[in-house]
């Protein structure tokens, strides 16, 4: 009961998925505690005891159509979605919505993503929700902005690509009343060798100051 009160109660959906982003120091292996299993117990389970792929396979076509993703372009691009179960893309569908991402938003980002039809919300998504709130301390009711300014953070790394842009952007200036928000997020997808550091050297060779860098980033 301790453990459970640490979570606002809002932020359990119907079907509870744990929310360990919003505690830093979360032990990854109490999701237990919630009765949580990973989607690929879930996987396990439903190829073995379904014995009617066409069948499922038309629901699940039938589902990316009313989620407004184009399911030729999605199983072209994520062959792993033939095989998953429907209750693979429900998971990621309720993820999502529990931060506050609507259904006639999702469309446009699972299909701009298909890889994300296919992932586990507890290992591929919550670290970059915990990411968000306590690294770059995005308020919890700001998140959903963030991901809907640019959907490719869903599918970033956050330990080779998120982070390290983090801290080259903190050096830069952006501190204080300065930090990243959630229109700026978006600056953490890019490269810091191959897109940051070449764009501030450049401007900073134009005769641009770091402050003046800072806005034209």
């Amino acid at each position: 009961m301790a453990i459970i009160e640490l979570y606002p109660k809002f932020l359990f959906s119907q079907n509870p998925i744990p929310k360990p982003f919003l505690n830093p120091n979360f032990n990854p292996k109490s999701y237990q505690i919630f009765n949580f299993k990973p989607i690929s117990q879930f996987s396990r389970q439903s190829t073995t005891t379904t014995p009617n792929r066409g069948l499922i396979f038309r629901e699940k076509v039938l589902y990316l159509e009313k989620l407004k993703v184009n399911p030729e372009k999605a199983f072209k691009q994520n062959p792993n979605l033939r095989s998953c179960p429907l209750r693979t893309l429900k998971s990621v569908e309720q993820c999502l919505s529990s931060i506050g991402i609507h259904r006639s938003q999702m469309g446009r980002i699972l299909d701009m993503l298909p890889e994300l039809l296919t992932c586990e919300p507890y290992s591929d998504i919550y670290p970059l929700l915990d990411f968000l709130l306590n690294e770059v301390e995005i308020p919890y009711h700001d998140v959903h902005k963030s991901i809907l300014r640019c959907p490719r953070l869903l599918v970033s790394s956050v330990e080779n690509r998120l982070r390290p842009a983090l801290c080259f952007l903190r050096e830069l200036g952006f501190v204080g009343p300065h930090s990243l928000t959630c229109q700026t997020t978006l600056l953490l997808v890019s490269s810091v060798e191959d897109t940051l550091l070449p764009k501030v050297e450049f401007l900073m060779g134009l005769g641009f100051t770091r402050v003046e860098v800072r806005i034209w980033l």
